[in-house]
């Protein structure tokens, strides 16, 4: 069963990569060495096609990190907020936010398997 939710109270990040995984799942936290930031959405799908889509990725994402609560984000580490430019031949039409604070991870989905990983629920 495939569920979307195109804009929540909650930001999620779509990660593509082992690297990144690996060190979410090592180090607990989503953080970026890029100095302008992580990007995030408000965009909640366990469909890696859609994903891809809303988010103009050049693949689809492996893993859906994320449950945190917007409203609980200094603002003062909010970079910039807006939609999603079309690109890498997809449509785009997401909400993105980018974060310069590490976040801490509630939830890991695995998207290919469509199972949790990991919840801070435990």
């Amino acid at each position: 069963m495939s569920y979307t939710f195109l804009r929540t109270q909650y930001i999620y990040r779509y990660v593509r990569t082992a690297t990144e995984f690996n060190f979410v799942m090592k180090n607990g936290i989503i953080y970026s060495f890029n100095p302008a930031g992580t990007h995030w959405t408000t965009l909640l799908t366990n469909d890696p096609k859609y994903a891809q889509q809303r988010l103009s990725l050049p693949e689809p994402p492996l893993y859906r990190i994320g449950g945190f609560m917007l409203k609980d984000i200094d603002p003062s580490y909010i970079k910039y907020k807006g939609t999603v430019a079309p690109a890498y031949g997809q449509i785009g039409g997401a909400e993105e936010i980018v974060i310069t604070t590490p976040i801490q991870i509630v939830s890991i989905f695995d998207m290919q398997n469509k199972n949790l990983v990991y919840s801070f629920l435990k």
